[in-house]
Parts: C-alpha cells; structure tokens; sequence
C-alpha cells in the first residue's frame, strides 16, 4: 500500500518539481537530437571532421521516408509521448525500437558514426525506463534550445584562419594554374552533404568569370579518395576547367545518395557514364594524394570552407563569393 502511494505521489509531482525530474529532461534530449537531426538534412552544416558521419548518415537513404526525414516522425512520436498519455508507452516503444534499427544500420551498414542520432536512441532508452512517470510540456521548450544549440555548435568551433592551408595547397589546388599567381582555395569533400550541395549549384557558378581564378583542393579520406580522383579524371577528360567538372556533377547529382554512403559504388556509376582513360585516373589519384598532405594534421579545417587570399576562411553556403 504503501509503494502504490508512493507511486502516485511521483505521477503527481508538483510543477516546481517536476521542471527537472528525470522523464522530462530525457523526452527533451530526444526532442532536441530529433530537432538537430532534421535541420542538419534541410540546412546542412559544414563538416568538422574526416568522414562527416552524421551529414552523411543523415543523408543517406535510411534517413529519410520517401522526402520526409525520419528525424520529423519521431517529432512526432514525441509530440504523443507528451501530449497522449494512453499512448505514451507504445510510442516510445516504437521510438526505441526504431533507435535500436538505425543504430544498427550506421554501424553495420553505413559503417560510421552519428553523435546526435545516438544521442536520440539514448534519450528514447531512458524515457522508455521510466514511461511510468508522465514528462511535462516543458519538455518541448528545453527541447527546442538544445536542438538548436546542437545546429549551432559545431560551425562555433570551425577555424577561421587562412594559415590552416599550407603554401604548398596553392601549388596542388585544381586546375592546374598556368602560372604561380595565388589564387583564393575552396576545400571540398565527397562525404559532405554541404559540399554536394555546393556542388549541385555549379553549373551557374562555372561560368562566372571569376571562377577561374578559384583554386579547388579536395579533402579526402580512405573511402573517398578514388571517387574523387574519377570525378577529376572525367572532368579533365572533358576539358579540365570549371565547366567540365560541372558537366561531370550534372551526371551524379541524382545519384547523390550512393556518393555520400558507398563511394566505390558511386565511382562505378562515374566510369560508367563519363568513361575516363585509366592513365588520367592514374594521375589524378597522385594528385588528389598531394593535396591531402597540403592540409594540416594538427587542426580541424571545416568542409566546405573558402580561404580567400585576405581575410579569414568561411564556409560558403552558396557561389556568390565569386560575385566581383
């Protein structure tokens, strides 16, 4: 009789009590990563580290149901775990079922990492724990600064100094220069959901006539670097410059998925459809392996990111840098 009271007494904390108690900061964390999760696929942000895991997992095929990101059903579900008590349990059974399947497929599938989709599957785990216990509405408030606070964060730490780039990238930056002019950098990376969107808008970009004056190096990892190589190969098989690599875009760009979750695969496609001759590969390999060691070790630089040759680095959102 005495644990039933008990029991009752934790349902029907009071409100002073209840703004910290353990299922409403849980549900909050779970809201908060969901939020962060869905403005990472409709507004990417620049990616810190090698790999990009959680822009890549987020794009790839098993973050989205048809257009709608998975991020958005499990707002949802939130939403009845808060406002739907007789539903509670079953949707943070669906929550945490779900968790535990898209945990498996970034780690056995997509082999990589996603920091706020395991902090989501935690969140679900631990409200989960204690559904007996109703959480209150702040939940959606302290939700919504942490989701917003996880968006925001990571572009709070990117560097901003041109002096990220050694000397040595101005002589490795594609296309080759005719001449030893300095020329501003943009860094790329294949495994980037920003950089491909980046990349889709080329085709306006190609033709400006300052972006010929735009030196473009590639940041790479183990996964990435061959389908990087053969997506400069086919652009200097079809003439080296701008306008080319834009060309070669046009032909990956509704193959954007397979780009960012299985690299060999993309490159297959690549070859198939903008053949390249093996010794332009060849090279190109060689070369995008020399830009790699023009990046430092030491620090994170941020993909995309523009270093002007005066000023600070950023990371550009869209060509209109190259505006004179």
């Amino acid at each position: 009789m005495p644990a039933a009271s008990e029991s009752s007494q934790t349902r029907d904390m009071p409100p002073a009590r209840a703004r910290f108690q353990f299922p409403t900061l849980s549900s909050a964390a779970g809201i908060g990563a969901a939020l962060a999760t869905v403005a990472l696929h409709v507004f990417p942000q620049p990616c810190l580290w090698a790999g990009g895991d959680c822009g890549r997992i987020i794009h790839s095929a098993w973050g989205s149901v048809g257009r709608l990101p998975v991020g958005v059903l499990a707002l949802l579900l939130w939403l009845v775990v808060l406002l739907v008590p007789r539903g509670r349990l079953l949707a943070l059974s669906v929550l945490a079922a779900g968790s535990v399947g898209f945990l498996a497929v970034q780690l056995f599938v997509l082999r990589g990492f996603c920091a706020f989709c395991t902090l989501h599957a935690l969140a679900c785990f631990l409200a989960l724990a204690s559904w007996r216990t109703a959480p209150t509405r702040l939940s959606l408030l302290y939700g919504a600064v942490l989701g917003a606070a996880l968006y925001w964060l990571p572009p709070t730490f990117a560097p901003a100094d041109t002096a990220d780039l050694s000397p040595r990238a101005q002589t490795v930056a594609w296309p080759l220069a005719s001449s030893n002019v300095e020329r501003p950098l943009l860094l790329l990376s294949l495994d980037c959901p920003a950089c491909l969107d980046l990349l889709a808008q080329l085709p306006d970009a190609a033709t400006a006539p300052t972006a010929r004056t735009l030196g473009l190096l590639w940041k790479t990892t183990p996964a990435t670097e061959e389908l990087t190589a053969a997506l400069l190969a086919a652009a200097e098989t079809q003439g080296g410059d701008w306008n080319a690599l834009s060309n070669v875009w046009l032909v990956m760009q509704p193959h954007r998925s397979t780009v960012l979750t299985n690299p060999a695969g993309a490159r297959l496609l690549l070859e198939e459809q903008c053949p390249y001759p093996p010794e332009s590969y060849h090279a190109m390999l060689a070369w995008v392996q020399r830009q790699r060691l023009s990046l430092p070790t030491s620090t994170v630089v941020p993909t995309p990111s523009l270093h002007p040759l005066h000023g600070p680095s950023f990371a550009p959102t869209s060509w209109d840098f190259l505006a004179p």
